[in-house]
């Protein structure tokens, strides 16, 4: 009995050790239930207010250019679309690890919105627990670090990043640096050649879903400071250790500056080669202002104001927007406050080091991590961005959370009170997370709260425009663009965008000032050349509608529109030999455009080429199987070889499509009654009736002549 009882005693007091190891080497000093318990809540409360994401549509700013209009997505995960992502940019930015996540996600998910968005969220929950478990391991404080994930998931903030489907970016980079950090905390615990590379490879990663993540380097010395605590601000400040983990106190201490340098080379090279590489090509897409159209002290202005304001918007997140107008010119008294609150917060972040340094690794993480993206060099229009403080505010929650905590230690309802402020606080993150989400339905519902947001939006504006010119509302798309214009006379894309809908509204004459007006503001806008060029082949100036195309193609090489225009119109004038050149050239930029298959074969036939011109009317049919104009194209060249019921059915499918076209009916019908098929005859002669009297009668006629 007693030799039972030691074993008993035994394997309990090795079932002891074995937690103790397991809590130290996750660093939760908490109970086992709380290790489970904390991490589900997590994911409970990240996908509560974002699970509507799935309902949520794509948004015709961004989204039409990185994914749902993007040929490239639409080849899916091929070699050649990855070999494309890798060797080309986006707006001057270099993200392939991004872009291939877009091409996978088209792969499974085609152009359905809502598995986009779930993959978002996806890494939203993931990037959640990572920075839970980082803190945990890092700083042994179970709390601290479980708020400072809470709000980091829950926060209005990072609605944008996550909503957006075409801010893949934000969470990927965030999610690779997440794992760069817990690598990096790998290799100091064991300094090895392969823990090294691993960091290395995640940092990589990082940088390649978006530029913002070279500041990590930056990051990693700030956490050698602390919690890490590998070297100390002068021989007084030792409160730095004391916050590492109990297992981190291995960690070799006192390592000179120079040394924690030295270790980080590598990453800093890195960070050098990206951050030159992403300025050279944002500089070579133009996207870049000119000092002497902003100069530097305005833009110094506008990113301490920045600074300071994102501060306000997470302490009181009303009015966020999609995006926020560039100001030139800034109140003086707004300059002169936010300068003295932005250096009275750096000064008592440095005084606090000694016996709080979070405060001033957080500060520094807030202000390094959005240096890239704070305007110095400025690349776009908007003055801020919401996704822009996905990774930078996790440094502000780093301050508040630990130093609340400090400043509640010696209280004696520390528990209750922080218990009720927390409930409270999470009740109305989520409440206000969940309506933030729905704000991202579609592009009008966001447009129009973003416009109620802001002041003076001409950008939005034109968005908003586009967006209802889209579904139709003409004169309410016609009210915003010449908003804008109002705003900004000299925004070229308000004026191509007005131009394009008088376009569609087959006002050629009115449309011809604004695709001017555009290429007087912006002379390399495609778009406007593009369609003064249709413009002019329609009023017969074909060598000019020709210099309008190719001096397109000169300035954007990989502008489909141009090619395939420029086509349409040698096509028009029986050069069908030239048209097929430019018709295989849209194709090699988009090689999933029906209309451009369905061009191509009718100069095919026309060139005496009827095999190869069946096999692109079927390509265009495989790519759209609503393209009418493949059917009918297809069906007409059945008729010539004589297989009428075969072009009957494509006939019958352009019909389906566009139910009014009287001139399929008319064809239709008479192929009927060159089949003996009078009673179908009468049949498409009876709807022709309601849809165009003449070729109702000359159906009418022929088959009264068929019966006699």
């Amino acid at each position: 009995m007693s030799t039972h009882r030691n074993f008993i005693h035994r394997s309990l007091k090795k079932l002891q050790a074995q937690y103790h190891l397991l809590s130290v080497r996750f660093h939760f000093p908490s109970p086992i239930h709380l290790q489970l318990l904390i991490p589900l809540l997590l994911i409970l409360f990240t996908v509560m207010p974002y699970w509507q994401v799935r309902h949520n549509d794509f948004i015709n700013l961004d989204d039409d250019l990185y994914i749902t209009n993007n040929s490239h997505i639409k080849e899916g995960l091929t070699f050649k679309s990855v070999y494309w992502a890798f060797t080309s940019t986006q707006n001057g930015q270099w993200t392939p690890v991004a872009v291939i996540s877009h091409l996978v996600d088209y792969t499974f998910f085609g152009l359905d919105a809502g598995g986009h968005h779930l993959i978002n969220l996806l890494f939203h929950t993931v990037n959640t627990l990572l920075l839970f478990f980082l803190l945990c391991r890092m700083t042994a404080t179970l709390w601290q670090s479980a708020f400072v994930a809470l709000i980091f998931a829950l926060h209005p903030l990072h609605v944008e990043s996550v909503a957006w489907a075409t801010e893949r970016r934000d969470v990927l980079y965030a999610f690779f640096l997440l794992l760069t950090i817990w690598a990096y905390i790998n290799y100091v615990e064991k300094p090895k050649w392969f823990r090294h590379i691993c960091v290395l490879l995640c940092f990589i990663l990082a940088a390649m879903s978006k530029p913002m993540a070279v500041t990590l380097p930056f990051i990693l010395l700030l956490l050698d400071y602390w919690p890490l605590g590998r070297f100390r601000m002068g021989k007084e400040d030792k409160r730095a250790q004391t916050f590492a983990a109990p297992s981190l106190k291995t960690i070799t201490q006192n390592v000179p500056i120079s040394h924690l340098l030295i270790e980080k080379v590598s990453l800093f090279s890195i960070a050098i080669v990206i951050s030159l590489f992403t300025l050279f090509s944002v500089w070579g897409n133009k996207s870049l202002s000119s000092f002497e159209s902003l100069p530097l002290i305005v833009r110094i202005e506008n990113a301490v104001v920045s600074y300071i304001e994102y501060i306000l918007k997470m302490i009181w997140p009303k009015s966020l927007a999609v995006f926020y107008p560039y100001q030139t010119t800034l109140p003086v008294w707004k300059v002169v406050s936010t300068t003295l609150l932005f250096l009275a917060i750096t000064i008592l972040a440095t005084l606090g080091r000694r016996k709080h340094p979070y405060l001033i690794v957080g500060w520094l993480w807030y202000l390094i991590t959005l240096l890239p993206v704070i305007g110095l060099l400025q690349a776009g229009m908007q003055s801020m961005a919401d996704r822009f403080m996905y990774m930078p505010m996790t440094g502000l929650l780093i301050m508040v959370i630990y130093g609340i905590s400090d400043i509640c230690e010696k209280w004696p309802y520390k528990k209750l009170t922080l218990a009720v402020l927390s409930v409270s606080l999470v009740i109305t993150l989520v409440v206000l997370t969940r309506a933030q989400v729905g704000l991202w339905r579609n592009s009008e519902t966001l447009f129009r709260h973003t416009l109620q947001a802001t002041n003076n939006n001409y950008f939005i504006h034109n968005y908003l425009g586009a967006a209802l010119a889209a579904q139709g509302k003409d004169q309410e798309a016609l009210i915003h663009f010449n908003r804008s214009l109002e705003i900004n006379p000299y925004y070229a894309d308000a004026y191509c965008n007005l131009g394009v809908l008088l376009l569609h509204q087959s006002k050629y004459r009115e449309a011809i000032p604004p695709f001017i007006a555009a290429l007087q503001n912006r002379p390399d806008c495609v778009e406007a050349l593009t369609n003064l060029g249709i413009i002019l082949g329609k009023y017969g100036k074909v060598k000019e509608a020709m210099d309008h195309f190719s001096e397109a193609i000169r300035i954007n090489p990989n502008y489909e529109e141009a090619y395939f225009n420029q086509g349409n119109l040698l096509l028009q004038m029986r050069k069908y030999e030239e048209a097929i050149y430019y018709f295989n050239e849209a194709i090699k930029i988009n090689s999933k455009n029906s209309k451009t298959y369905n061009s191509l074969g009718v100069s095919l036939l026309n060139s005496g080429n009827p095999k190869k011109a069946m096999d692109c009317y079927h390509k265009a049919i495989d790519i759209n199987p609503d393209d009418a104009d493949a059917h009918c194209n297809l069906g007409g060249l059945f008729i010539q070889q004589g297989k009428y019921e075969q072009a009957i059915l494509q006939l019958t499918e352009a019909l389906r499509i566009k139910p009014n076209d009287g001139e399929i009916h008319f064809t239709l019908g008479m192929l009927h009654l060159k089949m003996n098929q009078k009673e179908l005859a009468l049949k498409q002669y009876t709807t022709l009736k309601n849809i165009n009297d003449k070729l109702a009668d000359t159906l009418y006629s022929n088959i009264s002549k068929y019966r006699n």
